[in-house]
């Protein structure tokens, strides 16, 4: 149970981390971009409109680097006119923040012009009348997109809530990483049975006493020799586990030095035919390998 719950505080930490990181990467469209975007297409019509172009098409909007919102007209653009344009576009959208507007080359979309304008204030008691820097001057004219930003916006960021969460989740990651495994019991199968003598409970009716040599099945006792004791001993303390021919020889016939190629099938026929009546306790031949003592 607290492997699982380890387990679980990792993958919910992980899935916080994650939550975080693409919240600050991706944000999810909130109102207030929406509006942004709004009033920029509107931008967009009004000035075609102003011009004489009624038929073409306005782009969708797109975020550009650092929050910037671009909407790709790809035409030749009067910055004092998109600027008054502009202006009076976001005091009827009720916008009233900060903002850059800025003209973009299309073939590399480098800013060539652009400022930081202030947003229309109710005090004025109009749009907000501000000449553009530039006014007054040659500008040069090239093919440009328009880009507009409100820096505010940009440097609130993402929620500190948003990060607390992030944080969190990179504390149960590590949590669950750091916390040392419980110790892994005996199976259910292989239990130790305390009474005047340690036995070995295995399966549903099986009692293994290694120190006197006897298997008890159901209401059945056989009294082992001292090699198919030391035999059963070797897979009754190992339940369930791939023995090695090799292995089970060195262990149970190692210290005579000599040992016969069928002896080991001997005397699994014979703890064989001791278990024949247990219920969940089995001898199995693992093809080419050894031996496996089954436990259900």
């Amino acid at each position: 149970m607290n492997k699982w719950l380890l387990r679980l505080s990792q993958a919910t930490g992980l899935l916080l981390v994650l939550l975080t990181l693409t919240s600050a990467l991706w944000p999810a469209p909130t109102a207030t971009n929406q509006k942004n975007s709004l009033a920029l297409r509107q931008i967009g019509h009004d000035y075609l409109s102003l011009i004489g172009d009624v038929s073409t098409r306005i782009p969708a909007v797109h975020a550009g680097d650092n929050g910037t919102l671009l909407l790709r007209l790809e035409r030749n653009i009067a910055y004092d006119t998109l600027h008054q344009i502009a202006r009076a576009v976001l005091s009827d959208y009720g916008i009233r923040a900060d903002y850059t507007l800025t003209l973009e080359d299309c073939g590399s979309g480098k800013v060539f012009l652009g400022s930081l304008w202030p947003g229309f204030r109710a005090a004025e008691g109009s749009r907000g009348e501000v000449d553009a820097a530039c006014a007054g001057r040659d500008q040069e004219t090239r093919c440009a997109n328009i880009g507009l930003a409100f820096p505010a916006q940009q440097q609130a960021g993402t929620p500190s809530l948003t990060w607390l969460l992030g944080g969190f989740g990179v504390l149960l990651f590590f949590a669950g990483r750091l916390t040392p495994a419980p110790q892994q019991q005996l199976e259910p199968a292989l239990q130790l049975v305390v009474g005047q003598r340690d036995y070995l409970q295995l399966g549903r009716d099986c009692t293994f006493d290694e120190k006197n040599h006897l298997l008890i099945v159901g209401d059945s006792k056989h009294k082992l020799t001292y090699r198919e004791a030391k035999l059963f001993g070797f897979f009754a303390n190992r339940p369930n586990e791939v023995l090695a021919r090799v292995d089970i020889n060195e262990a149970v016939w190692g210290e005579e030095g000599i040992i016969t190629g069928r002896s080991l099938d001997v005397f699994v026929s014979r703890l064989r035919k001791m278990l024949v009546k247990t219920e969940g306790l089995e001898i199995k031949a693992v093809h080419g390998v050894g031996y496996r003592l089954l436990v259900v």
